[in-house]
């Protein structure tokens, strides 16, 4: 998924609150991981998030390389947004 496809998604869901991470792809191969935004359309409703799949099944330098360069980016146009890396 490009940049403009996760902005776009974004606006529709209106996120307020953005969080970057990625995980490991499948609990058999330690080698593969996959990139996440989730973004909340409200603060205050911890529970009520959307997840946008950006990347899948890439290599843990990757993802993290990706995960950094969204959060630099994605920051420049939203205020709150973290970035919280490797998910357990």
């Amino acid at each position: 998924m490009d940049y403009n496809q996760i902005t776009q998604k974004i606006e529709d869901i209106g996120g307020n609150y953005i969080t970057i991470s990625y995980l490991q792809a499948t609990e058999e191969d330690d080698s593969l991981y996959d990139v996440f935004v989730n973004v909340w359309p409200n603060k205050s409703m911890k529970r009520n998030f959307e997840t946008i799949v950006v990347k899948t099944d890439i290599s843990m330098e990757k993802a993290e390389n990706i995960s950094k360069r969204l959060h630099t980016s994605l920051g420049r146009v939203y205020g709150d947004v973290h970035y919280t890396g490797l998910e357990a």
